[in-house]
């Protein structure tokens, strides 16, 4: 994928970060920053370091693409920003992820000698530019998402809620195995 198109990935992937964490707007405005910049470091290392190898084995998309690169890059940003990483490490990954979208992929487990492909789309084509689009169209609706939880005061991240469901769902199951499941007055009915 593209500069911009990664660019694009970045924001919309640390703005959903931001609403993962329920953070407030300036933290989410930061993150985004943040995680629109990682998204680009991958392919920085070719830019900064002429003439080094430190883009791979194999030039452009090599250790700079890696897992464990991004894992890396995102200890030392934790190491400078404890309370930030996390929109390092998401943008960092959307690029990760964009560039398995491509015909090339990526070595994602590397050192390990395997490319990883979601799918065999051209870079710089009309998928590329399609997926910047609805990339950048997501953030505003994030935002306001980040905006009216700020507002209202709602502090429950999504895995709480997820959690809450899921405990309730799994309450409802047991009384309906168990019999105690009132609704019909039958306690003796099957389930199934």
């Amino acid at each position: 994928m593209n500069g911009p198109t990664h660019f694009a990935g970045g924001l919309a992937t640390a703005t959903a970060v931001s609403l993962v964490f329920s953070v407030d707007l300036k933290t989410g405005l930061i993150g985004a920053a943040i995680g629109a910049g990682a998204a680009l470091i991958p392919d920085w290392f070719n830019i900064a370091f002429p003439g080094i190898e430190l883009a791979g084995f194999e030039g452009h998309r090599g250790v700079s693409h890696w897992l464990l690169t991004a894992l890396g890059v995102a200890y030392l940003f934790a190491g400078r920003w404890p309370g930030l990483w996390q929109y390092c490490l998401a943008g960092y990954c959307s690029h990760l992820f964009l560039d398995m979208l491509t015909e090339r992929g990526i070595p994602l487990l590397g050192p390990l000698p395997m490319q990883f492909r979601v799918a065999p789309f051209r870079n710089g084509g009309a998928v590329d530019h399609i997926i910047g689009a609805l990339s950048l169209e997501q953030i505003p609706v994030w935002f306001t998402g980040l905006s009216f939880r700020a507002k209202r005061g709602i502090s429950a991240t999504i895995g709480e809620t997820l959690r809450s469901a899921q405990g309730d769902t799994v309450n409802q199951l047991g009384n309906r195995y168990t019999g105690l499941d009132h609704d019909d007055g039958d306690l003796d009915r099957e389930v199934g």
